[in-house]
């Protein structure tokens, strides 16, 4: 679960989508390590049977900031 899944940053726009062997999140500081990264799966014939992947997606959130008023 997001770290910020409570609050409203705005609208949400796909940043990533990658496919991976394994997925590792460190219980210390929660950051996530890919492993085996891929890009295509090779098939003979379709519909096909793959073996076990990951599918990691992350999403990057803008919000506006008021710019300050830096004249006094």
């Amino acid at each position: 679960m997001s770290r910020f899944s409570d609050l409203d940053l705005g609208e949400s726009n796909g940043l990533a989508l990658v496919l991976c062997e394994q997925i590792i999140i460190d219980r210390d500081t929660g950051k996530r390590s890919l492993i085996g990264l891929f890009e295509m799966i090779n098939t003979r014939q379709f519909p096909a049977t793959a073996t076990d992947f990951w599918i990691y997606a992350s999403s990057i959130r803008h919000y506006k900031f008021d710019k300050p008023d830096l004249q006094q």
